[in-house]
């Protein structure tokens, strides 16, 4: 009886194992799949690793975005001259050819001027301070921006820093001067939300965002943080009248970044609640990239709404350091 009782608790330990073994060793889809976060744009070095099935070999790929762009930003008309503005050393042959075929298909005449970027201008790739502070655009290239009906700009540095912008701001205002070059790769600009997501949404949520922002209720603290190591302070207290007096537009108004400059349809296209009359913006910005493409990590100490310091090692942090020490003592005209 007792050699019974224990060959049948023997059995029963050895099934009960046998079970939780097989409990373990499950099927692989029947496990809980880790959640990879794939980085494309490695923080602080390299270049984006694009997957093969979204790499862009061909102008069809790219086409819905220019066309997009071209009926939507630039309001392309039939007849109209349109001239495309790209340069030698980063330019993109077939980038350039996908916006001057969807503009010819608009019935519009296209121009292309290719410039030598670094012949005009030192150092191109480390700005934004320092050498993007004067015109690198040639004396003939803004008047033929004046006399065509519409500009594109493709090159990643753009018409905010070289060309004299007063020479065209009516231009600028209207929105005939398009910067598409910040969407600078063939992959960025075929799946730019331009394509992939509804205008009508996006615009709505921005609005909402600026509402619920209230900013024009009396001053607000902002703070912002970022795992790189940003902490960045700063009261957001709207002076309408002054705005008013020293700017050509109410720079505070949803309406002029969704639509005043088509800023949605560009890379910049967060709300931005406008110029503040309190510049005592304080703490830290940390950055691993700038428009031009990834950088060693920067960090700029605020104080009183002005860089005091920067920190950070290779040829962008030189370049900020510099620029911060040239302009130290210019007065804008503006917090």
């Amino acid at each position: 009886m007792k050699r019974a009782l224990s060959k049948s608790l023997t059995m029963l330990a050895a099934l009960l194992l046998i079970n939780q073994a097989f409990g373990q060793q499950k099927k692989p889809e029947d496990q809980p799949k880790e959640n990879k976060i794939l980085t494309y744009f490695p923080v602080g070095k390299g270049r984006p690793t694009i997957p093969d099935k979204y790499k862009v070999t061909s102008i069809e790929q790219l086409l819905p975005g220019t066309r997009y762009y071209l009926d939507h930003a630039i309001k392309l008309k039939k007849g109209e001259q349109v001239l495309i503005v790209d340069d030698s050393t980063v330019g993109d042959p077939l980038i350039t050819e996908a916006w001057a075929r969807a503009a010819r298909e608009r019935g519009a005449v296209v121009d292309v001027i290719t410039l030598d970027l670094t012949s005009h201008r030192p150092s191109p790739e480390v700005g934004p301070l320092g050498s993007e502070s004067t015109s690198w655009w040639p004396t003939w290239l803004e008047h033929a921006i004046l006399k065509a009906d519409a500009t594109l700009v493709l090159t990643p540095l753009n018409i905010n820093h070289g060309i004299r912008r007063d020479l065209v701001l009516e231009k600028w205002n209207a929105g005939r001067l398009g910067l598409p070059g910040n969407i600078y790769t063939r992959e960025q600009l075929a799946f730019t939300k331009w394509t992939t997501f509804p205008a009508e949404l996006d615009v709505a949520l921005q609005r909402k965002l600026y509402e619920q922002t209230d900013v024009d209720s009396g001053p607000k603290v902002i703070r912002i943080t970022d795992p790189l190591g940003t902490d960045l302070t700063f009261t957001q207290d709207i002076d309408r009248d002054w705005i008013r007096k020293n700017f050509p537009f109410d720079l505070n108004r949803v309406e002029v970044a969704l639509t005043h400059r088509t800023e949605y349809m560009f890379h910049h296209n967060k709300i931005s609640p406008g110029l503040s009359k309190k510049p005592d913006a304080r703490g830290r910005i940390a950055a691993t990239s700038m428009a031009t493409g990834p950088i060693p990590l920067v960090e700029l100490f605020i104080e009183g709404g002005r860089i005091v310091k920067v920190e950070g090692k290779g040829a962008a942090a030189d370049d900020w350091r510099r620029g911060v020490e040239e302009h130290k003592d210019i007065d804008y005209g503006f917090p």
